[in-house]
């Protein structure tokens, strides 16, 4: 059975809700690769195999398909054979996408800008090297609505899928990509479920298309498939604050706060993720009805605030009497707008809640001409709540689109 290993394995394999870890290093010298690679049992916490690689590095793909049959046999499983691997033609191509991938979803901060340079750096080293304009596409569409306006990604992001798709029609994630563009920037619903549910179909392990899924679905108002599938995007991708926060947003809709609360859980994560779901974790409370703890944790992170964030600070004050205190927090982001790209929904949200309609529907116009990817959650969200019942409402859900017409309360 080989040497016992770290019985932290244990708590790494509950974290990510497996029965196996693949440990490995990897060490290049020149153009060589020294790999080591150990299959560990996270139950008993003994190494199961374990091997050294040293190859050319112009021999990475065929090692990785190599060491993928040797842990299937391993495990004695019953798998199929891994799915073909996109290889570039300049080896610096892969490189430059792991590193783009790594700013995506590593245990560092998400730093999107830092993805979109790496992808540049990749399709500049090969142009038809498909996975690279596909991570592009993903990464300009994490900036949109949250660092860039939407009018300046969502249409990079969705020439870049289709980029990646012309040169692999294949490609799950390309279709995810551009099903999340069709969804938050096109509106167009039926386009963006043919999309998803194709990316599903290639890749049943496509975490960002179950993500992207569950959106979708939500945005429809088909609250419990949604829950599923953003459900199923976490299990596949445990460690990502983004899958977990979807996860929670849509139990809350549902009308479950207490299930958010569980579900938002800061201790399972590391780097940028904690605060993201910290943050998560303080809008479930606020909507449980704990303002107090909301508050608490804000302050505890209030250096990783966001446009959200802000919004469940403004609830909170709300909620404990704290008028004077609310209202600074809406005229902060007010002021925000006037210098970088704050979300216009989220201010027209703030508007609704004091009671300030006409304001409420002059930035609901404003997020409208903007593209503003929120505008999908008009049926669910309960921030619009006070405003519901005006014909002006409904007159922007049907103008965002027909099939959210029919979720509108009466």
């Amino acid at each position: 059975m080989g040497d016992r290993r770290d019985l932290d394995a244990r708590a790494m394999a509950a974290r990510l809700n497996v029965g196996h870890l693949l440990e490995g290093s990897l060490r290049r010298v020149g153009d060589s690769l020294r790999v080591s690679v150990a299959l560990v049992d996270a139950e008993s916490g003994f190494m199961l195999w374990t091997e050294s690689y040293e190859r050319a590095a112009g021999e990475l793909f065929d090692l990785q398909d190599e060491i993928a049959r040797r842990v299937t046999r391993s495990l004695e499983a019953a798998l199929p054979p891994p799915a073909p691997v996109a290889r570039p033609a300049v080896l610096r191509a892969h490189d430059d996408y792991l590193r783009g991938r790594h700013a995506l979803t590593g245990s560092g901060p998400v730093d999107p800008r830092r993805a979109v340079e790496r992808f540049r750096a990749a399709i500049e080293a090969d142009t038809s090297y498909a996975p690279a304009w596909s991570g592009l596409a993903a990464a300009w569409t994490l900036l949109a609505d949250e660092y860039l306006a939407p009018r300046e990604s969502y249409p990079k992001a969705k020439a870049a899928a289709l980029q990646a798709l012309r040169l692999d029609s294949t490609l799950a994630d390309a279709h995810a990509a551009l099903g999340g563009v069709l969804l938050w920037y096109d509106w167009d619903f039926s386009a963006a479920r043919r999309s998803l549910e194709r990316a599903i179909a290639l890749d049943p392990n496509a975490a960002l298309a179950f993500f992207y899924y569950g959106h979708l679905l939500g945005a429809l108002g088909q609250l419990d498939s949604a829950l599923v599938a953003a459900e199923r995007a976490t299990l596949l991708d445990p460690l990502s604050g983004i899958m977990v926060e979807n996860v929670a947003y849509l139990q809350e809709v549902r009308g479950h706060p207490d299930r958010a609360v569980s579900a938002c859980d800061p201790e399972r994560f590391v780097g940028s993720a904690r605060e993201m779901v910290a943050l998560c974790r303080a809008q479930a409370l606020l909507a449980a009805g704990q303002a107090a703890d909301a508050l608490r944790l804000l302050d505890r992170h209030e250096n990783a605030q966001t446009d959200l964030a802000e919004r469940t600070r403004f609830g909170v004050y709300r909620a404990l009497g704290r008028s004077a205190d609310a209202r600074a927090v809406l005229a902060g982001l007010e002021d925000g707008a006037t210098k970088a790209y704050v979300k216009p929904e989220i201010i027209a949200q703030l508007h609704a809640a004091l009671g300030d309609d006409d304001a409420a529907f002059h930035w609901l116009e404003r997020a409208y001409e903007g593209r503003a990817g929120g505008m999908v959650f008009l049926t669910t969200s309960r921030w619009w709540d006070p405003i519901r019942g005006d014909p002006r409402f409904a007159e922007f859900v049907g103008r965002v689109g027909k099939q959210l017409l029919n979720q509108v309360s009466p």
